[in-house]
């Protein structure tokens, strides 16, 4: 019988952390992107290499930076 309660009560202790964890999760992203195109529409095979720039202002000196790039289109 204890045996039985005791299984029950940490399925139960368990099956509240993880519905807890699933609440506190953000659902929100750290972070967004935006698309930096060149809206060209010629020939892709024959256009020359293209650089793509984005430039910002800091409000602070950068003491550390991240870059996420992709091939978006190519």
């Amino acid at each position: 019988m204890f045996k039985a309660f005791f299984t029950i009560a940490i399925t139960i202790c368990a099956l509240s952390a993880s519905i807890v964890k699933a609440q506190n999760q953000n659902p929100q992203p750290v972070w967004q992107a935006q698309w930096i195109e060149s809206g060209s529409v010629e020939d892709k095979a024959l256009r020359p290499a293209q650089y793509f720039r984005k430039t910002f202002d800091a409000k602070q000196k950068v003491k550390k930076a991240v870059v996420y790039i992709t091939s978006h289109g190519m």
